[in-house]
């Protein structure tokens, strides 16, 4: 889901769909085993321990698995999905200039062939490629007829669509041709800046993509460290898997699903500690032009003896159901928009007055938290606040009911 967020609702070709990814977090410079201050790995700093899930701290761990731990939404997102079906939110998604940049570059070098790439032996790549502003340089050797070896990139002040980059990295390419891709994106230190963000991120990311008849299958695994530089914040995914399936590329109407997985999957924060991710059920769409999944699926989120479990409402939101004491059995329960996961959303999942409908939902429509008006109907079209707040629309105007 996660990306959850302002999504791109477009259907791409297989090139493509290489656009997907994560990056959110990221950092800071870091000392070597020789005392030597350079351009090296970000160290992850901050709690390790499972986190302690309460209504507080609950919105901010499901913003790092959806988002990226970002503190703001316009910034690269921790999880986003291939194409359109992304999760909520409003994403910029890092790799999706790192792959667009990788693959403009490729096609130029290799003339656009059209028979896949069908790659002289020992290709030698040593390109500089021009940004907007800036610029970045792509060196390395292809070899063997299938494109496989490993490209490093040097971004300086390399400026697209708003986002700069900067710093070092490489492209391993594991396989490449028409209907498969595996590659890994090997990031020393990068930094990533925009209006209102400054991240860094280091260590690696491997897409995997096929096609087979319409069906097009995508896995990305998720190991890195970053910082949101304006925060101080540090995260860091670890094993943290994620599969997308568009079930038929080629029509418009497609549906598609995503899943979470990995052994021992998580999400760090610096300050919380980390959550453990799955999907019990995949996240479906009816169709990947949607901006959240609304055929149904589930998520958790488990730390210390507490855990969240999301359900898929609609399109337009979720159910949330709280363990928060280690106890069997969900003692809270919250239903909230889609938007309302975004990082800068400011959700409060307090219920102050006990009337099912949590503060800050209340606050954004004009009810009072600190009062029971569950019962009443703010627009007068039949349906009571409570059953607004359940269904997921809006219960100051008329025109938006169950």
């Amino acid at each position: 889901m996660s990306q959850i967020h302002k999504t791109h609702n477009r259907l791409i070709s297989f090139l493509g769909l290489i656009t997907i990814a994560v990056f959110g977090i990221i950092g800071t410079l870091s000392t070597g085993g020789d005392g030597k201050n350079g351009l090296e790995r970000l160290i992850y700093i901050g709690n390790t321990d499972p986190a302690i899930i309460t209504l507080a701290n609950a919105p901010t761990l499901m913003a790092n698995v959806l988002y990226g731990g970002n503190s703001t939404s316009n910034i690269p997102t921790g999880v986003t999905a291939s194409s359109s079906k992304t999760l909520p939110g409003d994403t910029l998604v890092a790799a999706d200039y790192l792959l667009t940049a990788f693959h403009y570059s490729l096609d130029n070098i290799l003339g656009n062939t059209t028979n896949g790439y069908n790659f002289p032996k020992s290709l030698v790549i040593d390109e500089t490629i021009y940004c907007e502003s800036g610029y970045f340089t792509m060196k390395g050797t292809l070899d063997d007829y299938t494109a496989t070896g490993t490209l490093t990139l040097n971004y300086v002040n390399c400026l697209t669509e708003g986002i700069t980059y900067n710093g070092s990295g490489s492209f391993t390419i594991n396989s490449m041709d028409f209907y498969n891709l595996d590659v890994t994106m090997d990031f020393t230190l990068l930094s990533i800046t925009g209006s209102g963000f400054n991240v860094s991120i280091s260590d690696n990311i491997r897409l995997e993509i096929s096609i087979s008849g319409n069906t097009l299958t995508e896995r990305i695994t998720m190991n890195y460290v970053s910082k949101d530089n304006n925060t101080g914040k540090m995260y860091k995914f670890e094993n943290f898997i994620m599969s997308s399936i568009i079930d038929d590329i080629y029509s418009l109407t497609s549906s598609g699903s995503i899943s979470f997985t990995g052994t021992q999957a998580r999400v760090y924060d610096s300050v919380y500690g980390y959550v453990s991710v799955d999907t019990p059920t995949p996240l479906l769409y009816s169709s990947i032009t949607l901006i959240y999944p609304d055929n149904g699926g589930e998520m958790m989120f488990s730390g210390n003896n507490s855990e969240i479990e999301l359900i898929v409402m609609s399109g337009r939101h979720i159910k949330l159901n709280l363990n928060l004491d280690g106890i069997a059995g969900y003692e809270a329960v919250r239903y909230l928009l889609w938007e309302e996961t975004a990082v800068n959303a400011n959700t409060d999942l307090t219920d102050s007055d006990n009337d099912g409908m949590h503060d800050s939902w209340e606050t954004t429509y004009g009810l009072d938290p600190n009062v029971d008006d569950s019962t009443l109907d703010l627009d007068s079209d039949t349906f009571s606040n409570i059953i607004e707040y359940q269904s997921g629309t809006i219960p100051n105007d008329v025109a938006s009911h169950p």
